[in-house]
């Protein structure tokens, strides 16, 4: 065999590794947590046909590279959380503001009033 047909045949295997950990991780409910350390990973996939065939190198690769796109997932949910959770808040102001407004409007509340009042 050629080195370039093992060097394909390499990067096949690795592909298939790859495209199996991201089913697990994007099944519902996952199989694999995007949180896994590369230790309880390789206890998960041990097992797995696509991973035994691979080299220890060819395997950590692909772990690697896994777990990097799982932290890049993992900052993009908590952002978009953060995100979700400032447009909460904003909106819960917002409807204060505009019941204070009200209030106001209907000579329900002045300068005079106690905070105990309203």
């Amino acid at each position: 065999i050629t080195r370039e047909r093992k060097r394909q045949e390499s990067k096949t295997r690795m592909q298939q590794l790859q495209v199996l950990l991201e089913k697990w991780s994007a099944s519902d409910p996952p199989r694999i947590a995007d949180s896994l350390s590369k230790d309880e990973l390789v206890a998960v996939v041990k097992e797995v046909p696509e991973y035994t065939c691979l080299t220890e190198v060819e395997a950590g690769i692909v772990l690697d590279g896994w777990q990097r796109d799982a932290g890049k997932r993992i900052a993009k949910r908590r952002a978009r959380e953060r995100e979700q959770a400032l447009m909460r808040e904003q909106a819960a102001r917002k409807a204060y503001h505009e019941g204070l407004l009200g209030l106001i409007q209907d000579k329900k509340l002045n300068v005079r009033n106690e905070w105990a009042d309203v």
